[in-house]
């Protein structure tokens, strides 16, 4: 009798946990989108991306790593996170690659 009261229990918390998380997920997109629409500067968008936030389990965890974490594709998907990261990856691949490189890596390998 006790073990089925433990899973009822379980079963019970991770249905909570997973509103929970859906509900927070709501919350950042609205203020994503908020703070995304400001059609005169996009830098406080990216800039909540990447602020880092205290947690006791993780040193450096963000709001885009908590996302991911999360698997919160709505919040992943967003406009703002999208373009933030291609901004980021593009950046970050002129740094060490040239561009011939990247587009000599799109095309297909010809059949030999």
């Amino acid at each position: 009798m006790s073990n089925t009261a433990e899973k009822m229990a379980e079963i019970t918390l991770k249905k909570d946990l997973e509103e929970s998380a859906k509900e927070f997920e709501r919350i950042a997109l609205h203020k994503l989108d908020e703070w995304y629409h400001d059609k005169v500067d996009h830098r406080k968008a990216y800039a909540s991306l990447v602020t880092i936030i205290p947690f006791h389990w993780a040193k450096h965890a963000t709001p885009l790593s908590v996302a991911n974490d999360a698997e919160a594709m709505n919040f992943m998907e967003h406009a703002c996170c999208q373009t933030f990261l291609k901004y980021v990856w593009m950046n970050y691949m002129d740094l060490d690659t040239s561009y011939w490189k990247v587009k000599i890596a799109k095309c297909p390998r010809a059949k030999v």
